[in-house]
């Protein structure tokens, strides 16, 4: 049984495998939140390795009982391995409507915090809301360069005790997404 159509996903009995370039079977499922790629896309098979292990170290040594800030969550795979377990408060954004509503029924409500927009949306109008004094940790993982948005939300944010930092920069991929078509591309560039 394949995931909605993509071949490369198989049903293994605990969940959806994909098959790689190689062939070779990769299975997520016990990482990623939600293995129904069908409904949820990509972002069930999204949980890369590498960055659980450099999120958990750096989720290692900041202050425990915090407030993180993921501001782009997705499925919450990373919310629900690292940062719900060190954290007071979770602060997640996502633009993606059905996921909210996943988020918002997968955890617990008196932990987590929702914001349904984009992350730049979200440093411009309500990082000045939340108590800065109470982050511990920010996560700036987009589909994107990430330069401009850590550049706004430190305008907006003082920091005044030690904060752990976590920075994926997407323009790699999204390069690769644009690269057929080399009009958005060179407007994104």
């Amino acid at each position: 049984k394949t995931a909605g159509n993509d071949p490369n996903f198989i049903e293994n009995g605990s969940g959806f495998i994909r098959e790689d370039v190689q062939g070779r079977n990769i299975d997520r499922s016990k990482e990623a939140i939600s293995a129904d790629y069908e409904t949820h896309g990509s972002t069930a098979d999204s949980l890369n390795r590498q960055k659980l292990k450099c999120r958990k170290k750096v989720a290692g040594l900041v202050d425990k009982n915090g407030t993180t800030i993921e501001l782009f969550t997705g499925m919450g795979n990373l919310t629900n391995a690292v940062y719900l377990p060190i954290a007071k408060k979770c602060i997640m954004v996502e633009m993606n409507p059905k996921y909210v509503a996943f988020l918002k029924n997968k955890f617990p409500e008196d932990q987590i915090e929702v914001f349904n927009m984009n992350n730049e949306e979200f440093v411009a109008n309500h990082l000045e809301n939340i108590n800065q004094e109470d982050v511990t940790l920010i996560d700036f993982d987009a589909f994107g360069a990430t330069a401009k948005l850590i550049t706004s939300f430190f305008k907006k944010f003082k920091v005044t005790r030690k904060i752990g930092v976590c920075i994926t920069d997407g323009i790699g991929a999204r390069m690769c997404f644009y690269s057929r078509d080399k009009t958005k591309s060179a407007d994104e560039l």
